[in-house]
């Protein structure tokens, strides 16, 4: 059997140009592909932490950062310091504490003198004495780390999807 192949030179030089263009374009969409696997990783933990803690979603996305560096890789940090009491919702005293969404406080009272205007925060006495005194805060350092860890791995199955997705885009740019 026999292949007859005709190669034009405009076509040969429309391929090289092409091909010249794939190292910047493989690394354009590595980093691209990062970036956005990045962005996804930090949407997937707010969610979670958002549903697991029973807290709004902004107020756990605010605490996820994603600091790019400048070889092309991406760290994400996740604050997991405890959350005060008015992120659960408005505290609002009751008899036996302070109710703040479905979170109850037991012993804690409301002040609004030390907040910001229209802000309440729910406070402990340390000890028998008026002061001092501290905020009531939930620990959420376990959950985090638990929802991160999860996160971590699904996130090499989205890096190749993501990779794939931005080397198809990368390629039908380039004309042949």
């Amino acid at each position: 059997m026999l292949v007859d192949i005709e190669i034009d030179a405009e076509e040969l030089e429309k391929v090289s140009a092409g091909l010249n263009l794939l190292p910047g374009a493989v690394d354009r969409a590595a980093r691209r592909a990062v970036s956005r696997t990045a962005t996804w990783a930090r949407s997937q933990a707010a969610r979670a932490a958002s549903r697991e803690l029973e807290v709004g979603y902004t107020k756990i996305r605010n605490r996820i950062r994603i600091y790019r560096q400048s070889d092309g890789s991406v760290k994400i940090w996740a604050g997991s310091r405890p959350l005060p009491a008015w992120a659960f919702g408005k505290p609002v005293q009751r008899q036996k504490g302070v109710r703040a969404g479905k979170k109850f406080f037991r012993g804690a009272f409301v002040i609004k003198k030390y907040a910001k205007p229209g802000k309440a925060h729910a406070y402990y006495r340390v000890g028998r004495e008026r002061f001092p005194i501290r905020k009531a805060r939930v620990d959420i350092a376990d959950e985090m780390s638990a929802i991160m860890n999860t996160v971590q791995s699904n996130v090499f199955s989205k890096l190749k999807e993501r990779l794939s997705h931005e080397l198809d885009y990368e390629l039908s740019k380039v004309k042949m």
